[in-house]
């Protein structure tokens, strides 16, 4: 058995470590720190290429989609195009710059005008152009006095006869149209009620406050005046104070009514008579009898027509109410 001396030296001698254990420590160290910096590079590398593709995207972005594409908040729907757009339109309550709905139309031809049902009531009529989601007008008529202002709308065709915009302003950047002010960011949405379209049938017309009952000799033309439309279909009737009216199906009734004449109110009856206008021929008659006011509009059974409107039976007027300058 070793003493305690012989003890303390066999704990305490250095031990030779064995040959070449230092030359793998080394390599070991440094194939170490090749990895970490071959990692580094690699997350590098990385982080450049995701840098050039967000750059590329963005780069694209801006070419696709310029600064007059619909923002956060507008419907974009279907792109704007001349026959989606063409007919008379009815604003939807809530919206634009009056408390009461206005009509739009669009012409085949490229006209507009926003007001009431003509243009003589118009507040700004004149030339549009169409680009994706825009619509750009030229001002050269209406009651804002605006001729040569040009603005634009911004939206879509978000179902069939459902148009949605928001106005963008003026080109230079204004929210005045000649002397009427329209807030940059307003919503106008419009439902297409000549020629009908399966959106008319959600129209919320407004209330005509004649006096309920049948309609009388005392009935005057001045407290029939207005749009009305015949529900479920898509003719229009412009109703004026002189006892002149108009009556169209096709869109066009400020332009080109498919019927014009005069109004002839008696006992109960409602009788048209066209003066010959370009769908019906002079002294064609359409009669509303048992006509009476009810529940804010006016019901009818059409007892004769021969021109041939295609209207027959009970009909009910919807008051459209629109909005004249």
């Amino acid at each position: 058995m070793p003493d305690v001396q012989e003890v303390f030296r066999m704990a305490t001698q250095k031990v030779r470590p064995d040959p070449g254990a230092m030359e793998r420590q080394s390599q070991t160290q440094r194939r170490r720190v090749v990895r970490q910096r071959a990692g580094g590079y690699a997350l590098l590398a990385v982080l450049v290429v995701a840098g050039a593709v967000i750059a590329i995207t963005a780069v694209g972005r801006n070419e696709v989609e310029p600064a007059s594409e619909p923002g956060e908040g507008v419907a974009v729907g279907a792109p704007l195009t001349v026959e989606a757009l063409q007919g008379i339109w009815f604003e939807d309550r809530g919206t634009g710059r009056w408390p009461e709905p206005m009509m739009a139309r669009f012409g085949p031809d490229g006209s507009f005008s926003l007001g009431g049902g003509t243009a003589e009531d118009a507040w700004t009529s004149g030339t549009y152009e169409l680009e994706g989601h825009t619509i750009r007008f030229t001002v050269s008529g209406g009651a804002c006095a605006a001729n040569g202002a040009v603005f634009t709308w911004v939206g879509g065709i978000v179902a069939e006869g459902r148009l949605e915009t928001e106005h963008r302003g003026t080109v230079d950047g204004g929210n005045s149209v000649g002397n009427c002010g329209i807030p940059i960011g307003e919503p106008y949405n419009f439902t297409r009620v000549s020629p009908s379209s399966p959106a008319a049938a959600d129209v919320q017309p407004g209330y005509f406050t004649g006096t309920p009952g049948p309609i009388s000799e005392e009935t005057d033309s001045i407290d029939l005046q207005g749009l009305w439309l015949v529900e479920g279909t898509g003719h229009l009737l412009q109703v004026e104070w002189t006892g002149r009216y108009r009556f169209d199906d096709a869109g066009q009734l400020a332009e080109a009514p498919r019927d014009a004449g005069s109004l002839e109110i008696g006992r109960r009856t409602l009788t048209f008579t066209s003066g010959g206008a370009a769908g019906c021929a002079e002294g064609d008659v359409l009669v509303l009898s048992n006509a009476r006011v009810e529940d804010g509009g006016i019901e009818g059974t059409v007892s004769e027509d021969s021109c041939g409107r295609g209207i027959d039976g009970p009909v009910r007027l919807l008051y459209l109410d629109a909005v004249t300058p």
